[in-house]
């Protein structure tokens, strides 16, 4: 129960599954063309997400929210973890918000994809504190099988 909600399938689940099929060949198309991770109600939220390997390290992800019945919002998210300093950088951009349309949405993803992937290190703009101990070589290790399941992404 990621939230803590028991009902969410039964009440919440079906009517996200209904919204997001209106657009889930655009996502998915998208996310095969340029090699990228669908997660979907992440911790019970009404998104989907499309995620990877950020060229400069971390995770990137392209974050769809529904927005009422007629609108996504889409934004951007960027993390990296540095367990040698104990440090997660983070950077976010705005979100977007976009109608339901083919015509509307694939060009915004296209768009928001070639931001995120043009940010740097020095973009980031936020910085939080691990509250756990630095790992050892083993969980470092773990980690970093678990960073590899992100794909890398392909520009068209």
């Amino acid at each position: 129960m990621p939230n803590g909600d028991p009902d969410w399938g039964i009440t919440e689940y079906p009517k996200l599954e209904k919204f997001f099929a209106g657009i889930s060949s655009i996502l998915e198309d998208f996310a095969a063309q340029h090699n990228l991770k669908i997660q979907k109600y992440y911790h019970q939220n009404s998104t989907w997400s499309l995620q990877f390997r950020h060229p400069q390290g971390g995770v990137g992800r392209i974050q769809t929210k529904k927005d009422g019945n007629r609108h996504v919002i889409v934004r951007l998210t960027w993390w990296l973890d540095d367990y040698e300093v104990r440090k997660r950088f983070l950077k976010e951009s705005d979100g977007r918000k976009c109608s339901l349309d083919r015509s509307d949405l694939q060009p915004l993803l296209e768009e928001m994809l070639r931001r995120i992937l043009s940010w740097t290190k020095a973009d980031f703009d936020q910085t939080f504190d691990h509250p756990d101990p630095k790992p050892d070589d083993a969980m470092l290790a773990q980690l970093e099988r678990e960073r590899q399941k992100y794909p890398i992404p392909k520009l068209s």
